[in-house]
């Protein structure tokens, strides 16, 4: 691997929140409480955490990542949020988008 002999590791297709947060969930466990100004930053690192959780079969972060974003669903997110739990597999994040929707 490259990183061998540059000494350090180029991750350019994960945002960098996303990456503080799987960074805390590899030392602690644990997602860190974020403070995020919008819907799109929140949908920025929900992607991001899905997709890490899924490229490197992190199941408990796939999991935790899923049962947060069960908490804050809002209607102007609802849409590419139920997109996203299609793309990875989230089923029990997929059936409260659509519980949200139909209500």
């Amino acid at each position: 691997m490259k990183e061998k002999t540059t000494s350090y590791i180029c991750i350019s297709d994960l945002d960098p929140e996303a990456f503080k947060a799987l960074l805390c969930y590899i030392y602690t466990n644990t997602l860190p409480e974020l403070q995020l100004s919008s819907w799109e930053e929140g949908a920025v690192l929900a992607e991001g955490l899905l997709m890490v959780a899924d490229q490197y079969n992190l199941k408990d972060l796939k999991t935790m990542s899923e049962n947060k974003m069960c908490k804050h669903i809002e209607a102007q997110t609802v849409l590419p949020m139920l997109a996203l739990a299609e793309q990875h597999q989230c089923r029990k994040l997929k059936k409260k988008y659509i519980l949200f929707i139909a209500s």
